[in-house]
């Protein structure tokens, strides 16, 4: 055999173990895959992928025959690196718990390795001892003699690296190979390991916040319930308290027949329970109707002196009962009239005075405030505040971050006698909310409280804004400094030279020494209480001094019938009740101006003569409401005349003379024909009268709603049951008091 011939069989011979070689490292490589294809088929029948890469390197490290196989991930933030997973053949002890937050600087070479595309491989450990101590220290006390690591990399970037320990020597090269066929399996489980967590993350969040709510409606909706329950408890307490004081009353004005004062005192008794029992059953329907947001409000044109009187009428009754010392401040009123709920305004006034009264001690005192200033909403609005203090027993700091929450009272021994809904506050928040206003509330316990209320009304036209007196000179005599300031401005503004006094002996001297240089006072309004030297006594002093030329105003926050015979027999020119608007001071004084066309005020009383001789036909098909409202009307010297049902009133109505009927009451519940229909009936009507006469709604059905109901169906005015007499004079004088 030749040269040329043996050299080309050894080529053939090297071709030949080249391709050996390849088709073994095919053969190796197929072989990598089955077993990563297997353990990654086991890993991803676990739920979880922390469960997937703890199978998946299980899997692995049996079939490697290795100590331990491992993965390791950076935090970059921290700059270190941790042990993540582990599997440990049996003789061998875990080591994760040691191998966390392990300084990157311990392993700097094998990053700069893993950043050129290389890997670790120590076949024997004691070779780095002295080149890479860092290293040495950490693996050594481990076992490690062997290991080969490679890096995991995620996207373009490595975030960490996973090996074995202690490999057999002999099969480094294969387990190397195997290693590198296992990272793509390696980065695609942590890669679906992180979307689950991110996924997870956000759930849990979701999840937390979710468990958050519900825990917040759920203590929210136990609270209520509690709230509830013992809103209840009150309620039956509170109900059958004035329910007991009416039937026991009754009970003893039957027994006590022929004794008159008895039973009128069982009356007297029995009215006040009776609208105490009212006032529960209209918290809780008020309640109901804000809660199921159908409260609406129907704003009008109102005058706040008008406003105020009502809220002082209504309230001075329980002031006189308790002993105690109303007083009645306004200042610096831009415009008396506004527009305005004004059913929703009285409510949160008189729920704010009630319960000053209610929680304030016999001859303590409440004070009632009114003033304005230019609104931020602009010059067609005044910003208007009202404020009650009182100086009653106060709240404690836990209840004041509750009071306007429903069916809350304070549960201490101090308010238990004291009767309520615990509605009140919270129904009066409502409506200040809905007017676009603000209510607050200062309190210190044995101190008293003071509720503050900012609303933002339209202004309304008033044509008495401009008027003026002469350039009288007016003496007020208060022992209330404040009400002397406000009532001198006040006069100021009409035109008048006003000055004032806190007593009725500083009174006597300024108008003697008026008298004496001839500059007389033309007239004094002077206060009816004041200590020392009180109003009918300065009143008789002044008479005495000058006579009776100088006419003598008696004001005072008491009702006309409190204070009448003494103002009579003093001699007072007119009484003039608190507060005193502008409008209310010019009504009064403008009558002393020579040529006036006002007439002098009316005393109370005056008016129920107008309503003598008119006749109402009433439309009422329960006997008993029948028969109260035929009983007042009479008092009132009205003629009644009743129908049973709508359909009655209508055909007693076509059959009258024209005019024959003043006015109708008419109720709205009715049979055959409701008190709708009847109106609609009666404005059909064919005659001169039937679209003039006054039709007034007198129903239990009470809301703002049922209000504007009637008024879109014809009918001029709303009244609710129980009646309210006052309230029913008032109305009757307003729509047929001024008729010929």
């Amino acid at each position: 055999m030749n040269e040329n011939t043996t050299h080309q069989a050894a080529e053939l011979e090297a071709l030949r173990q080249e391709i050996h070689a390849l088709r073994r490292d095919r053969e190796d490589r197929i072989r990598c895959e089955s077993i990563c294809n297997a353990a990654m088929g086991e890993a991803l029948k676990q739920n979880h992928p922390d469960d997937e890469i703890n199978c998946f390197l299980a899997s692995i490290g049996r079939a490697l025959d290795v100590d331990r196989i491992y993965i390791f991930e950076d935090d970059f933030a921290a700059d270190e690196t941790s042990n993540t997973y582990e599997w440990c053949a049996a003789n061998v002890n875990p080591e994760i718990e040691n191998l966390q937050d392990i300084p990157r600087n311990v392993v700097t070479w094998w990053y700069d390795r893993f950043a050129q595309g290389a890997d670790i491989h120590i076949p024997d450990l004691e070779a780095i001892k002295d080149s890479e101590p860092a290293s040495y220290s950490y693996l050594a006390p481990q076992g490690i003699h062997a290991l080969i690591a490679k890096r995991i990399v995620l996207g373009e970037s490595v975030i960490g690296f996973f090996g074995v320990d202690n490999p057999r020597l002999e099969l480094m090269s294969d387990i190397s190979m195997f290693l590198d066929t296992m990272s793509n399996f390696i980065s695609s489980l942590i890669r679906n390991r992180n979307i689950f967590r991110s996924h997870e993350t956000r759930y849990i969040e979701e999840l937390e916040q979710k468990n958050t709510e519900l825990n917040r409606a759920l203590r929210s909706a136990n609270e209520a319930n509690a709230a509830k329950t013992l809103f209840l408890s009150n309620m039956s307490h509170d109900i059958r308290t004035p329910m007991n004081a009416i039937v026991g009353m009754t009970e003893i004005a039957s027994s006590h027949i022929d004794d008159k004062n008895r039973v009128q005192d069982c009356l007297r008794k029995i009215m006040i329970a009776g609208r105490h029992l009212l006032g529960l059953i209209n918290d809780v329907l008020d309640m109901a109707k804000i809660e199921s947001g159908k409260m609406q409000l129907q704003p009008e044109n109102i005058s706040l002196r008008e406003t105020m009187n009502t809220i002082c009428g209504i309230t001075r009754v329980q002031i006189k009962e308790k002993a105690q010392q109303l007083d009645i401040f306004i200042s610096n009123i831009l415009c008396e009239n506004v527009l305005c709920d004004p059913l929703r305004l009285n409510q949160v006034m008189l729920n704010l005075v009630s319960n000053a009264i209610k929680y304030t001690q016999e001859n303590g005192s409440i004070c009632l405030r009114l003033w304005q200033e230019p609104s931020p909403k602009g010059d067609a609005f005044i910003r208007t505040h009202i404020a009650v203090s009182d100086t009653g027993m106060g709240m404690s700091e836990d209840f004041i971050r509750t009071i306007f929450d429903a069916f809350t009272r304070e549960d201490v021994r101090r308010v238990q006698k004291t009767q309520g809904t615990g509605l009140g506050m919270a129904i009066t928040k409502n409506i200040v909310d809905s007017m676009g206003g603000v209510i607050d509330v200062q309190s210190a316990l044995g101190k008293g409280s003071t509720f503050h209320v900012t609303l933002d009304l339209r202004r309304v036209e008033d044509a008495e804004a401009t008027v003026q007196l002469p350039a009288w000179k007016i003496l007020v005599v208060d022992d209330s400094e404040e009400f002397c300031r406000s009532t001198a401005e006040t006069l100021a503004s009409l035109g008048t030279r006003p000055q004032w006094c806190t007593d009725g002996q500083t009174a006597l001297e300024l108008l003697e020494d008026a008298h004496r240089r001839g500059e007389d006072f033309f007239a004094v309004l002077v206060d009816y209480r004041m200590p020392g030297m009180n109003g009918i006594e300065t009143t008789k002093r002044i008479h005495a001094l000058l006579g009776e030329k100088t006419p003598v105003e008696m004001i005072s926050a008491y009702d006309w019938s409190d204070v009448e015979a003494d103002v009579q027999a003093a001699g007072i020119a007119g009484f003039v009740a608190k507060p005193l608007f502008r409008s209310t001071l010019y009504r009064e004084l403008s009558r002393f101006v020579p040529d006036s066309s006002n007439a002098p005020s009316a005393q109370p009383g005056d008016e129920d003569a107008c309503l003598t001789g008119r006749r109402v036909l009433l439309a009422e098909d329960n006997d008993i409401n029948a028969e109260i409202a035929s009983v007042i009307l009479e008092e009132l010297g009205i003629e009644t005349e009743r129908a049973a049902d709508g359909a009655i009133a209508a055909e007693m109505f076509s059959r009258s003379a024209p005019g024959y009927y003043d006015v109708i009451l008419m109720d709205l519940r009715m049979p055959r024909m409701n008190g709708f229909e009847a109106t609609a009936a009666i404005r059909a009507l064919a005659r001169e009268d039937a679209a003039a006469v006054p039709i007034i709604a007198m129903t239990a059905d009470a809301f703002a709603e049922d209000m504007k109901k009637c008024l879109s169906a014809g009918m001029n005015a709303h009244m609710a049951k129980p009646i309210d007499i006052d309230h029913l004079k008032k109305t009757l004088i307003r729509f047929i008091g001024a008729q010929p």
